[in-house]
């Protein structure tokens, strides 16, 4: 589980409790070094290939813009972190404001623009897929590359591919076959972008299907699971006044085919 820190001032964490014993595993703070006062560290890829947890940074916490969002790695066995690639071309948000029902997201009047967000990798922890909400681009780049502490920021770069258009979007989760699936909360629906042509389509979509997030896949019957976070009906967005309400739901829908787990 990954805790933000921020409804009070407490160090962001991934606190990893184990299901069966009901016990807590560890704890892996997130020091200074990780983090940033905009930091909002939001979904991660859990890579058991290469040891390391990769987080998404949005840069949009304590009022942030974007400018500063990043990727954020920690190594599963030392705790170690590092913070990457902060405010790259392909972390940072674009000015495409999210529009839900008509109205653009905005907070105090001023458009509401996430960085990185979304982030899932292929079955083989080959290839890391992210991309900021806003924004009409997914991004990939090599596991390997990534977690190369001898390559500087330049040189990563030049590894890095642009992957395919999206529109703005949440969660991002891979099946087997190397399709990509998207939330699109513009439009209460989930996507795919086919592995074969690198083509957007649409996937399913329901009026309750508000703000779709993350997106699990479930190795024991076959569904991948998405929840309506209704984040767009939050106090900060209705001048203090939340507009969520229940019931909250969480949808299922069959992956083309099979998902990968634990993601």
């Amino acid at each position: 589980m990954l805790d933000m820190g921020q409804r009070n001032p407490v160090t962001p964490k991934i606190v990893g409790w184990d299901t069966i014993t009901d016990t807590l595993e560890r704890i892996y703070y997130l020091p200074e070094t990780a983090v940033v006062p905009t930091s909002q560290p939001n979904d991660m890829v859990v890579d058991t290939q290469h040891g390391v947890f990769v987080i998404a940074d949005e840069g949009i916490g304590n009022g942030g813009d974007g400018s500063a969002a990043s990727l954020i790695t920690v190594d599963m066995k030392t705790g170690k972190t590092r913070r990457l690639l902060e405010g790259h071309r392909t972390t940072l948000p674009e000015n495409r404001p999210t529009v839900v029902s008509g109205k653009p997201l905005a907070v105090k009047g001023k458009n509401l623009l996430v960085g990185c967000d979304g982030i899932t990798a292929d079955k083989d922890f080959e290839w890391l897929y992210y991309a900021p909400l806003n924004g009409n681009k997914v991004y990939r780049v090599r596991l390997v590359d990534l977690l190369d502490e001898s390559l500087n920021e330049t040189a990563l770069d030049k590894r890095i591919e642009t992957y395919a258009d999206k529109p703005n979007n949440g969660g991002l989760s891979m099946d087997t076959e190397g399709n990509l699936y998207l939330t699109a909360m513009e439009t209460n629906s989930v996507a795919v972008i086919l592995a074969k042509d690198k083509s957007v389509h649409h996937i399913f979509s329901d009026e309750n299907l508000l703000w779709p997030d993350g997106v699990s896949y479930n190795l024991v019957d076959g569904y991948m699971y998405v929840s309506a976070a209704q984040v767009h009906l939050g106090a900060v967005f209705h001048n203090g006044k939340s507009q969520a309400k229940a019931p909250f739901y969480i949808f299922r829908f069959k992956p083309l085919a099979k998902g990968v787990p634990f993601r």
